[in-house]
């Protein structure tokens, strides 16, 4: 049995190794800055919209789910949460939302996400130090 797992392993590797190089031929590099380039502002927007709304439905029902012991019951209410909050961004996606249009309206230029997305990132770690404490 450990011969055969010696022979497969390598032979397994080499067609692994031609796969990854095939998917990565056509852009020639990765690179995260490429990667978050590629990405538009609408998708980043459901995207952090996905994850507030995940987490505070996740929240308030894991407060309000509990299992016969009195602990709260965390699997039901992250399932719950995670299929409202997928309702949400479908919703919100039908409803064809131009959420570049609706900040330029509202005076924003382009840097209103990442100045959005360090305050978000900045209230998360504010968030996480007060519940440590506790």
């Amino acid at each position: 049995m450990r011969i055969k797992k010696q022979i497969l392993m390598p032979i397994t590797a080499l067609f692994l190794i031609n796969f990854v190089s095939a998917s990565f031929h056509y852009y020639n590099r990765f690179s995260l800055r490429e990667l978050l380039y590629r990405i538009d502002s609408s998708t980043m927007f459901l995207g952090v919209m996905f994850i507030i709304s995940f987490a505070l439905i996740f929240m308030s029902l894991s407060r309000v789910l509990k299992d016969p012991y009195g602990r709260p019951n965390t699997t039901i209410a992250a399932v719950i949460a995670l299929s409202i909050s997928g309702l949400i961004i479908y919703s919100l996606n039908r409803t064809y939302i131009d959420v570049e249009y609706f900040f330029y309206k509202i005076y924003y230029s382009g840097y209103f996400f990442g100045v959005a997305g360090i305050l978000l990132f900045v209230l998360i770690i504010y968030l996480i130090s007060k519940l440590v404490k506790k």
